[in-house]
């Protein structure tokens, strides 16, 4: 019985702290007018599947610039166009949606660490952090399509 209370308390724990980052990721997102430089760099990378998907497979790793590229897709079939917004969205979007699912295991190492009850606080302050664009390299988002 103790170890269903637990199982139930984790994830409730693991919801609250989905939710909350979700939340704060999600106003990030809609608030971003730059993106980071490697952001760029990702998105030319999900471009050039549209164009030669067999070349951007060939790439040191493709596997995010495939997640963006799929999300990407997915947003077209939603009508939402293809627009430099449209693949920036795509590309925070799924930037957010690894932060989310890395909570999980960060939850349970949390609770290894210092127990079940303060697990909750540990990966928590770092959630829904996206690039702090005040100290990084950054580029504007229309400078994607400008580049020579």
């Amino acid at each position: 019985m103790g170890n269903s209370s637990a199982r139930k308390s984790d994830i409730v724990n693991i919801v609250i702290l989905a939710a909350l980052a979700s939340c704060i990721g999600a106003y990030l997102v809609a608030t971003a007018v730059l993106i980071a430089e490697d952001g760029v760099r990702y998105v030319e990378e999900a471009r050039s599947f549209s164009v030669d998907p067999a070349q951007g497979v060939k790439g040191e790793a493709f596997g995010y610039p495939f997640l963006i590229f799929a999300a990407h897709k997915i947003a077209v079939l939603f009508g939402a166009g293809s627009s430099i917004r449209v693949w920036i969205y795509s590309a925070q979007g799924v930037a957010l949606l690894c932060r989310v699912l890395t909570l999980i295991p960060l939850y349970f190492i949390g609770r290894i660490l210092v127990g079940g009850r303060f697990a909750v606080f540990v990966p928590g302050g770092r959630a829904g952090k996206m690039v702090d664009v005040r100290r990084s390299g950054i580029y504007v988002g229309a400078g994607l399509y400008n580049q020579g």
